[in-house]
């Protein structure tokens, strides 16, 4: 069965942005994957490993490593929970709150590029949209675990 065209349209919409992004935020030294744990970290100063997991709807594998990652490279620091030894909470570093500030300016001039021929009811009426059917697709994969 092919794929529809709506499903391809997304992807290379998602690879396309992603590529975008990357390039303008290379020379800040993290990627656009990983500027994604870097502001949601930034933005929740002292969220545990298994909260981010949940903000960023990503598996806690996937947490685990980009935040070793970010921990190698300077940008956040990763402490033992005291009241959870298993959990680590999460710290912006100040080279990592240098970078998101950076990164985060380069970011939003994509984005504004991005969607400068969208009026803002468009804009709202197509985050409805793309809301509604994540939730039917999370619906989906609920039903099946």
């Amino acid at each position: 069965m092919a794929r529809p065209a709506f499903v391809q349209s997304l992807r290379a919409i998602q690879r396309s942005m992603t590529s975008m992004l990357d390039e303008q935020i290379m020379g800040c030294g993290v990627t656009e994957g990983q500027f994604e744990y870097l502001i949601a970290i930034s933005e929740n100063d002292g969220i545990n490993q298994v909260e981010l997991s949940k903000q960023l709807d990503v598996g806690k594998a996937a947490v685990t490593k980009a935040v070793k990652i970010l921990e190698l490279g300077g940008y956040i620091e990763r402490k033992r929970n005291q009241a959870d030894n298993r959990n680590y909470i999460l710290s912006i570093s100040p080279k990592g709150r240098k970078v998101s500030d950076e990164a985060a300016v380069k970011f939003n001039r994509v984005q504004a590029m991005i969607f400068s021929e969208f009026s803002l009811e468009e804009l709202e009426e197509l985050t409805a949209l793309l809301e509604r059917l994540r939730n039917r697709v999370s619906d989906l994969a609920a039903e099946q675990v």
